[in-house]
């Protein structure tokens, strides 16, 4: 089950700027480790754009992590204080 992001917003906004920051340096014939260097991002990021065709496919779920009281959360014997 894949959540829709908002589409709207800053985080929106960064996210779109950023796809056409990339994709403007590729199209110039920039390589994309130049563009990471150029941009100062990790190569990493610069490639998720890259291969991204629009914006929205550059999205990643957050996903929770995992806590350390997890395994103590599902016991019955505990009693939430409120």
């Amino acid at each position: 089950m894949r959540v829709e992001p908002a589409l709207e917003g800053r985080r929106a906004q960064r996210k779109k700027a950023a796809h056409a920051v990339v994709h403007e340096l590729l199209a110039q014939g920039c390589s994309r480790r130049a563009a990471a260097r150029h941009l100062g991002w990790s190569l990493n990021t610069v490639l998720r754009y890259a291969r991204a065709a629009n914006w929205q496919d550059a999205l990643r779920e957050n996903r929770p992590r995992p806590s350390r009281l997890d395994p103590y959360k599902k016991s019955s014997h505990l009693v939430s204080l409120r």
